[in-house]
């Protein structure tokens, strides 16, 4: 059956919203959003689509050509949709001044190779998305996870994956706040280097710790600091048990 790669956008509009909206009101199948049993009515869906139109064009969607794409990529079926959905997300909004490099869990338990599971999230399963947001919580761009890429060179996974992100970010003064997991001396001497400032927790144990901080003994609410010649600092102090 040949693909269907939509051109009448007002179709493609329907049918993305009728996704959408099952996505939000669930039934056991999806036949019975056109059920006329008053248990199951749900006008919407009806109003805007016929039945057997939208289960033929849930067959045949297509996002992409497969015969023209790069398979390497797990993502290529649905790349160009990722792309604009990138892409309209920052066009409408600009972050400001600060932005917060965080992951979601979209919740999922089907059989792909990239299916994660922390035990940590409120939900265990499902695909890891990285995503630069702005304090109030707006996702500016995003990357899903689908395996590890080749990283950038002399960096590795975790910076890689937030110089990816904040690319468009840089020599505008923009200060970037993230977690132990991304945090590395490295990764802050390279924002500084394009005029973007750093701020994240860091684990005692990581690399490039100066011996004389690592080392340090403290009493509790004492703070130590300590700045390389690059520019970066560092603030140790006292308040709880660190690795």
């Amino acid at each position: 059956m040949k693909a269907w790669i939509p051109t009448d956008f007002d179709e493609m509009k329907k049918f993305i919203g009728i996704i959408l909206c099952m996505g939000l009101v669930r039934l056991p199948k999806i036949e019975l959003y056109w059920s006329k049993k008053k248990v199951y009515d749900y006008s919407f869906v009806c109003k805007h689509m016929k039945r057997d139109r939208f289960t033929l064009l849930l067959k045949c969607f297509h996002f992409n050509d497969n015969d023209l794409d790069d398979k390497s990529n797990k993502l290529y079926k649905i790349q160009p949709l990722l792309d604009k959905l990138n892409q309209r997300f920052k066009s409408v909004y600009s972050p400001g001044d600060r932005v917060v490099i965080g992951e979601s869990m979209i919740p999922y338990r089907g059989r792909v190779s990239f299916l994660q599971y922390n035990p940590g999230k409120a939900h265990k399963y499902g695909l890891k998305i990285y995503k630069p947001c702005a304090p109030n919580a707006y996702t500016w761009n995003f990357q899903v996870y689908s395996g590890k890429p080749a990283p950038l060179p002399s960096f590795n996974h975790s910076v890689s994956v937030i110089l990816k992100l904040c690319d468009s970010l840089l020599h505008q003064g923009v200060t970037v706040f993230a977690d132990n997991f991304y945090t590395s001396l490295p990764l802050a001497e390279k924002f500084l280097k394009e005029q973007t400032y750093y701020c994240g927790t860091l684990r005692k144990c990581r690399k490039f710790i100066p011996s004389s901080l690592q080392n340090a003994k403290l009493k509790k609410g004492e703070v130590v600091s300590q700045q390389t010649k690059n520019g970066v600092k560092f603030i140790i102090g006292k308040t709880r048990e660190m690795c």
